[in-house]
């Protein structure tokens, strides 16, 4: 009775931990935490996968000089949109999904295998275009 308990705990401790997460088809080494269109993921380890330079503006973090829209004070700010950051243990986390969207990159999640990887477009760097977000099946 005792192994079955174990193993139950143990099967419900993964069904809430974050998803893997792959930068590039290479494992993000950042924290994350969540799961689906939830999924966080430290911004300074994710700028710095990506290579893309980020800097403290004012109380905001500013992702390869995007332009900072009026009023904005908090947040992270990519191709000039303004996202929301949550605290993390190690540092300010955001969204994934929604920072692909805003810097162009591809967002493909894998529910079978519990994946997510982003990439940047073929012919363009991280955060040089609009929005390319393609995701396989079962993508919350």
């Amino acid at each position: 009775m005792t192994l079955k308990l174990l193993l139950l705990l143990v099967f419900l401790s993964q069904l809430g931990s974050a998803q893997e997460v792959y930068v590039g088809n290479r494992p993000f080494e950042g924290p994350t935490s969540d799961r689906g269109s939830e999924l966080k993921v430290g911004v300074r380890e994710l700028a710095e996968a990506l290579e893309l330079d980020l800097q403290e503006q004012e109380g905001l973090l500013v992702v390869d000089g995007s332009e900072v829209p009026d009023g904005a004070s908090t947040g992270v700010v990519v191709q000039g949109v303004v996202l929301e950051v949550a605290p993390g243990a190690e540092g300010p986390m955001v969204n994934l999904k929604r920072f692909a969207e805003a810097a162009g990159l591809t967002y493909r999640s894998n529910s079978d295998l519990g994946t997510v990887d982003v990439l940047a477009s073929k012919d363009k760097k991280a955060g040089a275009g609009g929005p390319i977000v393609t995701a396989t099946e079962g993508e919350p």
